[in-house]
């Protein structure tokens, strides 16, 4: 599978939250790298990094993209059902490096193109939607054009912090150091 550049028609038209696509993305193709080399230790402790990696961006990015999407108005229940990609993202690349962590996993070109497709999936067929719906509300001046203020926690506001803790703790639980 070849490298992937970033493509305009990636955008989500937010300047940061597109750095963070395009970090990833690069994570993504850095894995690729590693696939045509020869498997080792040393390429295993690589893939190990860059899931780490995954997994600390997913963790900012879904507070940055809770953030925004609170800002711009979007209504609880999709920003639930946001958020709850996020956090079944984490869980799978989560268990991903939990199974090449205990060697019962040798990273290859079908994981990778699942993490890809789940990935671009989320850009362009959830992400582009929801903020251009959200943008276009706003220009529009419709009731939600006022950014809100975000709670102190990465999550929609339905969900307690006392839930937040719950979910975090048991999906994707915090990386030894």
């Amino acid at each position: 599978m070849p490298a992937i550049p970033w493509n305009p028609s990636f955008s989500v038209a937010h300047a940061e939250l597109d750095r963070q696509h395009m970090e990833v993305l690069t994570l993504m193709n850095e894995m690729e790298k590693l696939l045509v080399s020869a498997p080792g230790n040393y390429e295993r402790k690589k893939r190990l990094h860059i899931l780490e990696r995954l997994l600390h961006y997913g963790h900012h990015h879904s507070a940055l993209k809770m953030r925004v999407l609170r800002q711009w108005g979007c209504d609880e229940d999709s920003l639930h059902r946001h958020w709850r990609a996020h956090k079944d993202f984490d869980t799978r690349v989560y268990a991903l490096y939990r199974q090449l962590l205990a060697g019962e996993l040798v990273l290859d070109s079908s994981i990778l193109a699942a993490i890809r497709h789940e990935f671009f999936h989320h850009i362009l067929m959830e992400d582009r939607p929801l903020l251009a719906s959200l943008r276009l509300r706003r220009e529009a001046g419709g009731e939600e054009s006022h950014p809100r203020p975000a709670p102190p926690w990465p999550c929609p506001a339905s969900l307690a912090p006392a839930a937040l803790d719950r979910l975090t703790d048991t999906a994707v639980p915090r990386l030894a150091a």
